[in-house]
């Protein structure tokens, strides 16, 4: 049988009132520390959770969170952006461990950011979306007072009630390129095999690769990248980047997609090997 707020008040020797508070947070200065800390107990003691619907109706909430894709799932497949299936993944864990329900919806660049009013949702989550369309739409968002948050994609300002969420492609180039130098290599190349499915990082990659070769008083190589989108292009770019730097001591790859095909062609070689991107790809790689 469910436990209910009434059953909690009669085996904390309270009032139902008091156990309303203490759900809803707003026991301050109304329920004593000794009551709160009894309620607490039992409420841990039989595992109880109060009713999501019945909260968000004494709290004016829906305890939903709009989760938004750019687009279908077919644009993002498995191979290649095993990442952002993970990231929806998470997120909706997360969301529900903190009691919140989850709705999940594909949305087209120029969609009306006024749909989303009808969603009923206490907030959201926008992911793989382009600057410009992120931009629009968390712009609309604050002006209507819901929080909202843009994940994968840098927005180009800053807002009260929403934010974004991206890597630094230009500070994890850094950071790599300078492990490798600080193991005395200096002949590192950089191969771009991602398959960039919304922003292409590769500049911002570059920059970060370049400002830490030069910082060491080294020269950055070119730029080797595929021209497909199949292993056998990666194998043509590194078979490129071998040709053109025979001694080369360290790669830095964009993507881990295609990580093991990198690795097979250096075979025999002694060069370290750096990846970003999905940890899925990197496991196929010999350690």
């Amino acid at each position: 049988m469910k436990l209910t707020i009434a059953d909690i008040a009669r085996l904390a020797g309270t009032s139902p009132t008091a156990v309303s508070f203490v759900l809803n947070d707003k026991d301050r200065k109304r329920v004593s520390r000794e009551k709160r800390r009894k309620i607490l107990e039992v409420i841990a003691k039989h595992g109880y959770r109060p009713s999501t619907a019945a909260k968000g109706l004494s709290l004016r909430r829906s305890f939903r969170i709009g989760i938004c894709i750019a687009g279908t799932f077919e644009r993002y497949p498995i191979v290649g952006a095993a990442s952002h299936h993970m990231l929806v993944n998470l997120s909706a864990q997360r969301l529900n461990e903190s009691g919140y329900g989850v709705t999940v919806r594909q949305m087209d660049a120029d969609f009306p950011a006024t749909q989303l009013l009808d969603e009923e949702a206490d907030a959201f989550l926008f992911m793989g979306f382009t600057p410009t369309a992120l931009d629009r739409v968390l712009s609309f968002l604050c002006e209507h007072g819901i929080p909202a948050m843009g994940l994968q994609t840098r927005a180009s300002s800053d807002m009260p009630s929403c934010s974004w969420v991206q890597g630094d492609p230009r500070g994890s180039f850094e950071a790599g390129t300078r492990c490798l130098l600080d193991q005395g290599l200096t002949r590192i190349a950089m191969l771009d095999i991602d398959l960039a499915r919304v922003v292409n990082e590769t500049a911002e990659k570059r920059r970060g690769y370049e400002q830490a070769m030069r910082s060491c008083g080294t020269d950055p190589l070119p730029l080797f990248s595929m021209a497909g989108s199949t292993a056998l292009a990666a194998k043509q770019a590194t078979r490129r980047l071998l040709a053109e730097v025979p001694d080369v001591e360290g790669v830095l790859l964009t993507d881990n997609l295609f990580a093991s095909t990198v690795q097979t062609e250096l075979e025999g070689r002694p060069v370290r090997i750096i990846g970003f991107g999905d940890e899925i790809f990197a496991r196929l790689c010999e350690p």
